[in-house]
């Protein structure tokens, strides 16, 4: 039941990752009523790695809390 969980887990970081990683770097800094190409942030290896990071930590985090329990 951890790998659901630890793959919810990812998803929701990732997810959360994902929105802060484009404020940051994209919305910021533009007008209003404008908008960005999605292929800028999926040619971003930064955001590839950032997703696979996400998965591991997320796997990690729910295999100690099975563990534990």
């Amino acid at each position: 039941m951890w790998i659901p969980k630890g793959i919810l887990l990812s998803a929701c970081l990732f997810g959360l990752g994902t929105i802060v990683y484009l404020y940051f770097t994209a919305y910021r800094h533009l007008d209003a009523h404008t908008s960005i190409d999605l292929r800028s942030l999926f040619l971003n290896p930064l955001w590839w790695m950032m997703g696979a990071v996400c998965f591991v930590i997320g796997l990690a985090i729910a295999r100690m809390a099975a563990s534990t329990a």
